[in-house]
């Protein structure tokens, strides 16, 4: 039974971690990102995420690579 419950135990802190760096790494890469959009279900079907303009994914693309370049540094 104690094996059961530290495996279920660590099983969570791995699935929390998770989710947390997805939400971390949400905020550093998607420009505009809001805090409303970690609730699930994700990705919403409307708003700003849905659909794209050609500049704005390019500077969309920009910001994430830019941040991106940030962190590698």
């Amino acid at each position: 039974m104690l094996q059961v419950f530290s495996l279920g135990m660590q099983r969570y802190e791995f699935v929390d971690y998770q989710q947390k760096t997805i939400v971390a790494l949400s905020h550093i890469m998607f420009k505009g990102w809001d805090p409303a959009w970690e609730t699930m279900p994700y990705p919403a079907t409307t708003g700003q995420y849905a659909l794209y303009t050609t500049q704005n994914f390019y500077d969309h693309l920009n910001y994430a690579m830019t941040n991106v370049s940030i962190i590698t540094i």
